[in-house]
């Protein structure tokens, strides 16, 4: 009798315990979309609060095949064409009767380009770190020790790479406290940053002042250069 009465004791409390959980995510979720709308409304962008395609329409770190794109927001910041959004994704792991899942969140942030660029991505990590090939792209070292310790550069095109990654860049990421920069890759008609963290009940344009910062370091000819390969 008793042993019976503790698994209801104990039915009842996983139920209360699910029930709040999902009443705890549907009032973050709720508290998210709202912010982000309200924001987006006051500064003249566009608030969606899904958008499937989107979280295919890139490849490389950190996108993986079944994610998830929400909480977009998109418009004009210094001149430039803009977009952030929350991307997301589970892992399902375990084994026999035992099943874990970790979801991974992240905040991602991307400006157009004037024209499709060949792929360059940079990373701190240096050329000692594992290169992971992304569509045919390869390591590349500059010949600047401190860069090419600090930073891990791989490409499809090393002619655009170093039209892009000049002494001025090289010299201005390597200035930037951890804090103030990210990895960033430009991919087709996008260049994109990313962090591990997911979107706030509003933006964060930090990110967007870092790539809107490297846009403005680079040299005119750059887009020449990527609408000849």
């Amino acid at each position: 009798m008793y042993w019976d009465l503790f698994i209801v004791l104990m039915i009842v409390a996983v139920f209360a315990i699910v029930i709040t959980a999902f009443a705890v995510s549907d009032a973050a979720h709720a508290k998210k979309a709202k912010g982000q709308g309200a924001w987006a409304g006051r500064n003249g962008w566009r608030f969606q609060e899904k958008r499937p395609e989107l979280a295919a329409y890139f490849t490389g770190t950190p996108f993986v095949e079944g994610g998830n794109a929400k909480y977009v927001v998109s418009g004009a910041h210094r001149g430039h064409r803009a977009m952030q959004y929350e991307y997301s994704y589970v892992v399902v792991g375990g084994g026999g009767q035992t099943t874990t899942t970790q979801p991974h969140l992240y905040r991602v942030t991307a400006l157009e380009t004037p024209v499709p660029t060949p792929v360059l991505e940079v990373r701190e990590g240096g050329v000692g770190d594992v290169i992971r090939e992304i569509f045919g792209s390869r390591g590349l070292e500059l010949d600047d020790e401190p860069f090419d310790t600090a930073f891990r550069v791989t490409t499809t095109d090393e002619d655009f790479a170093r039209a892009v990654l000049t002494a001025d860049v090289r010299a201005w990421l390597l200035g930037l406290h951890a804090g103030s920069r990210f990895p960033f890759r430009f991919t087709g008609d996008h260049v994109i940053c990313w962090e591990t963290t997911a979107v706030g009940p509003e933006p964060d344009l930090a990110p967007a002042d870092f790539l809107a910062d490297l846009f403005e370091r680079l040299p005119s000819g750059v887009w020449d250069r990527a609408r000849r390969t």
